[in-house]
């Protein structure tokens, strides 16, 4: 039986304020990159938001990577891309096939095509890509709880790609790690990713990285 609309109100305002309700231990999903799984623990969490901060950059590199580990799984994923800046480029032709691709000019819209597309629930993975996105940090809050609750019903494992940590409803934060040079622009992605680690933060740690995080820049 689904939740009524003063349920629904009652747990965003709590979970706006901290307070969360009775812990579930959510089912993991698992998008084939290894060292992204492990550091989500057992895969990115279904029906749940978990966001990947590329502060160092990298950012690029994680979306070919987790288009490359669709294809190697035969599971389709969706990209919703905030600023128009993927290049179909990066990654094989062949796992193109696997890709919806949701071209974007701003967070805001990027975060109402998501609030469109994760109500379907027929793809297990989706990507939300908001860095390069000027207006990325003036997503209210409430629009991030909302994607929670929809993301809940659904089922959709949604990984939001952030420069800085920016969701408040994000069950687990993943900062991504890695020292690219220019250089590493004539190395294959396989090699790259070789030399990307994680570190995992969950529940009230993760939120008070998004109140104390600085106004960084984005690189990369």
């Amino acid at each position: 039986m689904p939740s009524s609309p003063k349920i629904l109100q009652l747990r965003e305002l709590l979970a706006a304020r901290g307070l969360g309700t009775v812990a579930r231990a959510p089912e993991g999903f698992h998008t084939g990159w290894a060292a992204l799984d492990a550091a989500a623990g057992e895969g990115l969490p279904k029906g749940d938001i978990a966001e990947l901060n590329c502060l160092h950059g990298g950012g690029a590199l994680a979306v070919a990577e987790c288009i490359h580990a669709a294809e190697r799984g035969r599971y389709y994923v969706a990209l919703i891309d905030g600023a128009d800046g993927f290049d179909p480029a990066s990654v094989e032709t062949s796992a193109l096939t696997r890709l919806l691709w949701v071209r974007c000019h701003s967070a805001a819209e990027a975060v109402k095509a998501a609030d469109l597309l994760l109500r379907d629930g027929n793809l297990p993975l989706v990507l939300l890509n908001l860095r390069g996105c000027a207006d990325a940090a003036r997503v209210p809050s409430q629009a991030w709880y909302r994607l929670q609750r929809i993301v809940e019903q659904s089922g959709v494992a949604l990984l939001v790609l952030t420069p800085r940590p920016l969701i408040p409803s994000a069950r687990i934060r993943l900062i991504l790690h890695g020292h690219f040079t220019i250089d590493d622009v004539e190395r294959s992605c396989a090699d790259l990713v070789e030399g990307v680690t994680f570190e995992a933060l969950r529940g009230s740690s993760a939120r008070r990285l998004v109140d104390d995080a600085p106004q960084l820049a984005e690189v990369g």
